[in-house]
């Protein structure tokens, strides 16, 4: 439950979770369920510094893990049967599996694991942050902020740009980190917003001609040229990408606001969170808590869940989808069972309900996994 110190600001959620709604009206933020979290990569903060980001960019930050149904489950059973060792006094995915995504669908444990969640009839649920798409999509929303055009081509155009914008940077990351640097990204200062609009285009001019990116970048360049601010990227702090990463823990609150949550431990972010006193409609959220994980079975089961999701990301960041499809055919058929396990209970909790499954994520990120659930789920 909330810490005794006092919230020291009201937060509003009534505006926020509104529009949410009415941008996902096919979502059921109403449900009463009861989400367990775990989370992984949560690196405290992003910031830029002058050789690299002081984090990986090669997988996502994942919240999520079980949703109770309320049902007993044998879980020392379940755990006899890991063999684990006797010292291992809570479980974590480093018990279940380790290494890189393809090594730890080898193992027989998770096997072991992903039955019994699945044989307990549990949905699952995740939000997964992709670093540097988060770092840089507000580039794309500042550019196009008072061009009406653009707006007019709808959302999917705009997603479209956005991940258009995602891939050539992250072609270029080693160029555009010692810009993002030079000009303390993301808090652009008005006497360096043409330079910098000129040096983000010399980036992108390589891909022109490219059919997969022209007319994106042709309307990106239009964009940024009429420019006279950047308004999502100025008046920040100097290289600072994520600040924190409360907010994200903050979202399913105010979202799922009927539902009860209960995270993880994580003091930092107890902390940040505490200082405000959660509103929605004047009514106070207080349906959350945070827990220590030795103490809840089902936020142990959520690390092994969570954990490999995270595996996950790092795969799909990491490879085009040719390259799944080459890993996929190579693997063996503990993996594809494992894969197909894990799948199958993201393709039944997003049945349940399309909001436990989120992503902040470029398209071409999201079709890659969507593209290697239907290989897992089609395998015979």
């Amino acid at each position: 439950m909330k810490t005794e110190e006092q919230p020291t600001t009201d937060f509003e959620t009534e505006k926020i979770r509104e529009a949410t709604i009415m941008g996902a009206p096919h979502v059921n933020f109403d449900e009463s369920c009861h989400f367990y979290y775990d989370e992984t990569n949560n690196f405290g903060k992003v910031y830029i510094t002058q050789e690299e980001f002081n984090v990986s960019i090669e997988s996502n930050f994942v919240l999520g893990g079980l949703v109770d149904n309320e049902e007993l489950i044998e879980f020392e059973e379940f755990r006899k049967s890991l063999k684990l060792q006797a010292t291992v006094n809570e479980l974590k995915f480093k018990h279940i599996a380790s290494g890189s995504f393809a090594d730890c669908i080898k193992s027989q444990k998770l096997k072991l694991y992903l039955e019994f969640i699945t044989d307990c009839e549990f949905d699952v649920h995740f939000s997964s942050l992709n670093i540097l798409y988060f770092g840089i999509v507000d580039i794309v929303d500042s550019a196009i902020m008072n061009h009406k055009t653009i707006f007019d081509r709808g959302p999917q155009f705009i997603t479209e740009l956005k991940d258009a914008i995602y891939q050539i940077i992250r072609k270029e990351i080693l160029t555009t980190q010692a810009i993002f640097f030079s000009y303390g990204y993301p808090n652009i200062k008005e006497k360096d917003l043409k330079a910098f609009a000129i040096e983000l285009i010399n980036i992108t001019k390589p891909y022109m001609d490219d059919a997969k990116f022209s007319e994106y970048l042709t309307i990106f360049k239009t964009a940024v040229d009429n420019s006279k601010k950047l308004v999502f990227i100025q008046d920040e702090e100097d290289l600072e990408l994520i600040k924190d990463f409360s907010h994200f823990y903050l979202r399913p609150i105010y979202l799922f606001n009927k539902a009860t949550h209960t995270f993880d431990e994580e003091k930092v972010v107890e902390e940040k969170i505490n200082k405000h006193k959660l509103l929605y409609k004047t009514q106070e959220l207080n349906k959350f808590s945070f827990v220590k994980s030795q103490d809840s079975i089902l936020i142990q089961l959520s690390d092994v869940f969570v954990g490999l999701c995270g595996k996950l990301s790092n795969f799909i960041i990491s490879n085009t989808i040719e390259e799944i499809s080459i890993e996929f055919e190579q693997m063996n058929a503990i993996q594809k069972e494992n894969l197909r396990l894990y799948f199958q209970l993201i393709s039944n909790s997003r049945n349940r309900n399309q909001g436990f499954v989120h992503w902040t994520s470029p398209i071409s990120e999201i079709l890659k996994a969507e593209h290697l659930e239907e290989l897992a789920l089609n395998f015979k």
